[in-house]
């Protein structure tokens, strides 16, 4: 009986872990979003945040993102911000396209990535003229740079 509420222990201990992976989404102009990332696909990017006013899923375009840091940390202090609410600035011109983006991988090699989708196992590079896009194992990368900003 014992051994077995030892298991059922072990088994919820490292579920509890599991859902304390935490990540932070680094904007351009608006601070940044600690959470848990939970996907990039068509140009946006979904990360459930926690903050005092409870667990919310925030959405950010990638342009308004600089950096994705896959860390610890889980909880914000203040709701994070939501883009999108406030008024257009002033001014006809359109942004400089980003400049390329790069993967930083446990043990600091960094490779060139223009991030196509990210999801809960895989970071996907786009292909690059004649080089074929690269998979990276989420479990595997530190950090991602869009290169939205500077």
């Amino acid at each position: 009986m014992k051994s077995r509420a030892l298991l059922n222990f072990a088994i919820g201990t490292l579920l509890c872990v599991g859902h304390m992976r935490g990540d932070t989404v680094i904007l351009a102009k608006e601070g940044s979003v600690n959470g848990t990332f939970l996907a990039l696909d068509n140009g946006e990017v979904k990360i459930e945040a926690r903050s005092t006013s409870g667990v919310k899923t925030y959405t950010y375009k990638v342009a308004a993102i600089t950096s994705i840091l896959f860390n610890n940390i889980t909880y914000n202090s203040g709701d994070p911000p939501i883009l999108g609410n406030r008024p257009a600035e002033k001014g006809g011109t359109a942004p400089p396209p980003a400049p390329p983006g790069f993967v930083r991988l446990q043990g600091g090699s960094v490779v060139p990535c223009r991030v196509e989708s990210i999801d809960s196992q895989f970071v996907r590079c786009a292909d690059e003229g004649k080089a074929k896009g690269a998979i990276y194992p989420k479990a595997t990368v530190q950090e991602i740079r869009l290169g939205a900003g500077k």
